[in-house]
């Protein structure tokens, strides 16, 4: 009898000890470690990880805006487009000049073929940081934007516009918009730019 009470004794003491430890939240985890913890998923491509991460650390504290950033970006490496622009757009509620969500809806919104959208979120982006570079992946910058500016006009037949971001990234690029020939010719060299700098 004594050896079972004291069995029941060392059990109680360790869960009391497990629960101390425990900082309320599932195996110890902040909201601000398990941020941490989906970028650190993220980076290693483990998206759907990423997402899980994200979306615990909004369910334990739903005003960290980073959170809504790194489950927007993760929903939109796994193309749950949908689910990426909710997360962007619930994340700008909290902080609308945030430059990293709203590059990300411009980038989904292009996706989507809202190019309107994307351009309005993209050119914020630019306005903002001419020289933005995403923090998590320093391969999606301002190049990137730019070129997707250009698929954009591009889409909406607002050729010049399109031209005119082509030639930021090459200056020495010119064609006749206004004809087909030339529409061509910038179709092409967009390609040959998202080839080179695409998202």
């Amino acid at each position: 009898m004594k050896k079972i009470r004291s069995i029941y004794i060392y059990l109680l003491v360790g869960i009391l000890a497990g629960c101390q430890s425990g900082d309320g939240g599932g195996g110890g985890e902040t909201a601000d470690q398990l941020v941490k913890d989906g970028w650190g998923a993220f980076i290693s491509r483990d998206y759907k990880t990423a997402v899980s991460k994200f979306n615990q650390a909004i369910t334990m504290n739903g005003a960290l805006v980073d959170a809504y950033n790194g489950a927007g970006w993760s929903y939109a490496k796994l193309d749950s487009l949908n689910s990426s622009v909710t997360k962007f757009d619930t994340g700008l509620l909290r902080d609308s000049v945030n430059t990293e969500i709203n590059a990300g809806l411009g980038i989904v919104q292009n996706a989507l073929k809202a190019y309107q959208s994307s351009i309005q979120y993209t050119r914020s982006v630019l306005q903002q940081n001419p020289s933005w570079i995403f923090s998590r992946d320093n391969t999606i910058n301002s190049s990137d934007l730019q070129v997707l500016l250009a698929e954009d006009f591009y889409a909406i037949s607002s050729y010049d516009s399109s031209l005119a971001h082509i030639r930021i990234l090459n200056s020495s690029f010119n064609a006749d918009v206004s004809t087909f020939a030339g529409q061509k010719s910038l179709s092409q060299e967009i390609e040959v730019l998202r080839a080179l700098y695409g998202s």
